[in-house]
């Protein structure tokens, strides 16, 4: 048992710090993820250790101590993310129904064909914005009905799993498809008048995931991220920024 936790141990200090080197490689990147996972499995493995202590008055002070302090690391790292850090966004107090917007973003997963399955949740939902990733051609068929309740629309539908669908009931303008970084990876982007008058910009994202079968290197997603935040600096308008980032609010890129 000594062993197990001591290789455990090395492991679990290993990809919690592996982050840290800044490399656009996808397993320096990947690892930035799970962070309270990787918090959880150190608590398990520091219990692992002091179930040994008790039992065989056995332990590895060099191995415990650097899990120890990966351990508090990790605490810090997620604590703004926790319910017991202050909320950064304030409760509405009083509510102007000509002045809200409700936005239904999913990951339909392309291979997936359960069509009203999904149109039933967006009917619950009722949504004023509808933005749906990973759709082709069948999925814009498949939602063909959508058409009709959200008028206003942006398509690109592809194969390659980085296709979009975009709907709304509210009028857009200045509203387009871009390829920000890639020919065959879409973005978009409109303004959005709500009833009220007021204006909102609209970006949709799906960037490439930091995965072997996807992309090597992070570099694509990085640029695509950091062009929609350039945009959204230079914005005085009310915004939102929605869809798949394949990325965490913890994440380097995030933070710049």
């Amino acid at each position: 048992m000594l062993t197990t936790l001591t290789i455990l141990s090395y492991f679990l200090v290993f990809i919690v710090f592996l982050p840290l080197v800044k490399h656009s490689y996808w397993i320096y990147r990947s690892l930035e993820y799970p962070r309270f996972q990787k918090f959880v499995l150190c608590l398990l493995t520091l219990g692992g250790w002091g179930i040994n202590y008790s039992i065989y008055a056995d332990v590895n002070l060099y191995a415990t101590i650097p899990l120890a302090i990966a351990s508090v690391y990790l605490i810090v790292k997620i604590y703004n993310y926790t319910i017991l850090a202050n909320k950064e966004v304030l409760t509405v107090k009083s509510r102007k129904p000509d002045n809200e917007i409700k936005v239904f973003s999913a990951n339909v997963y392309q291979d997936n064909s359960q069509f009203e399955r999904l149109l039933k949740q967006i009917h619950a939902a009722d949504p004023d914005v509808i933005f749906l990733l990973e759709t082709d051609t069948r999925w814009e068929q498949g939602m063909q009905q959508l058409e009709t309740s959200h008028p206003y629309m942006l398509k690109a539908p592809l194969g390659n799993t980085y296709g979009l669908l975009f709907y709304s009931r509210f009028e857009l303008s200045n509203a387009k498809v871009n390829y920000l970084v890639k020919n065959d990876i879409p973005s978009i982007e409109a303004l959005v008048h709500l009833p009220s008058g007021i204006k909102i910009q609209l970006w949709g994202l799906h960037p490439e995931p930091p995965v072997p079968n996807e992309s090597l290197h992070t570099t694509a997603k990085d640029k695509e991220l950091m062009k929609i935040a350039l945009k959204a600096r230079d914005c005085a308008l009310p915004m939102i920024v929605m869809g798949d980032l394949n990325d965490v609010a913890w994440s380097y890129t995030t933070t710049l």
